[in-house]
């Protein structure tokens, strides 16, 4: 009996041993399939996945704001600077206006060219004047022009001072920058300084001619028929500005000027119109001559005035002029 149990026994454990056996050979086989395909994952990796691509273009400029137009502004006035050493009286540094201050607005009416005499060759025609914008009014130039009239001959004074009032506006009716430099300094500066020695000089009457009309006012007369002269030349070669700015100095001068000093018993003015007036060797002293054409014996430009006596017009002063040839 005994030997029966210890066989079923020893079957069971047989069986068992065999059951262990298998299932732990069927747990290695599961690893080495579970490894296995972790292994082939890592190998052989899936489809990549690529970032879509934005097409950019070049990029948006900002609309730019329309720029707004700037807006003119008057010139600001530019003070002459004074004569070294010079001293001018209180009243003038009160009174004085700057140089450059902006003119007033009405400018002296220029008179109609004389006809040429008979006998004398006709000048070419002159293209029409063009009318300048009028410059805008200042009332201190008004002050100082009242003020120089209320001093002896102020009369004289005061017409040179509206010269220099509107010499920075009536410079750019020349044609070349040259010219308009040389207005501005010589008219605009330098009638600055002979007005500044009137004040000082207009209270004594011992002295006054031999000190202001002979160095000063006939040298300022002289500048303006010579400037007169070249804007005449101008306008004949066409520029249209300087017709009217050739009409505004003759006026200025003869017109003005002229009869002022007539009246103040100094001298009268011969009136020269360059291109139409003809040489007359009784009145004019010819300084040289230049080759113009259509010009042949007549006056092309006025160096000095010609003076004469203010009372019976006996000419006392040749005027120095360039005739065409």
């Amino acid at each position: 009996m005994l030997p029966i149990i210890a066989l079923a026994v020893a079957s069971l454990a047989l069986l068992l041993a065999a059951g262990a056996l298998a299932m732990s050979i069927k747990q290695r086989k599961d690893f080495r399939s579970l490894s296995s395909t972790v292994r082939t994952i890592e190998q052989k990796p899936g489809p990549v996945l690529e970032t879509p691509r934005i097409e950019e273009g070049p990029p948006a400029q900002p609309a730019e704001p329309p720029k707004a137009e700037p807006s003119p502004s008057p010139e600001p006035p530019s003070p002459l600077p004074e004569v070294e050493g010079s001293e001018s009286t209180a009243t003038d540094a009160e009174q004085k206006p700057q140089s450059g201050a902006d003119e007033p607005a009405t400018t002296p009416t220029a008179p109609a060219l004389r006809k040429p005499g008979a006998g004398r060759p006709e000048p070419e025609p002159t293209p029409p004047a063009e009318k300048p914008d009028p410059p805008p009014n200042n009332p201190k130039w008004q002050a100082w022009l009242d003020q120089l009239r209320t001093l002896p001959h102020g009369a004289v004074a005061a017409l040179l001072g509206e010269v220099l009032q509107h010499s920075k506006h009536l410079a750019r009716g020349f044609a070349s920058d040259e010219h308009q430099q040389a207005f501005t300094q010589e008219v605009g500066e330098g009638f600055h300084r002979r007005l500044t020695r009137f004040q000082e000089c207009a209270r004594d009457e011992s002295t006054f001619v031999e000190r202001w009309v002979e160095p000063d006012l006939i040298t300022a007369l002289d500048l303006l028929a010579r400037f007169q002269s070249q804007a005449t030349a101008d306008a004949r070669d066409g520029h249209a500005p300087a017709a009217q700015l050739a009409s505004w100095l003759a006026a200025a001068l003869y017109d003005q000027l002229g009869p002022a000093c007539q009246g103040e018993g100094w001298f009268a003015l011969e009136r020269i119109e360059p291109f139409r007036t003809s040489f007359d060797p009784q009145l004019h002293k010819g300084i040289d001559g230049r080759q113009v054409p259509g010009a042949r014996g007549l006056v092309v430009e006025v160096e000095r005035v010609g003076r004469s006596h203010p009372v019976d017009a006996y000419p006392t002063d040749k005027a120095h002029v360039v005739v065409g040839r």
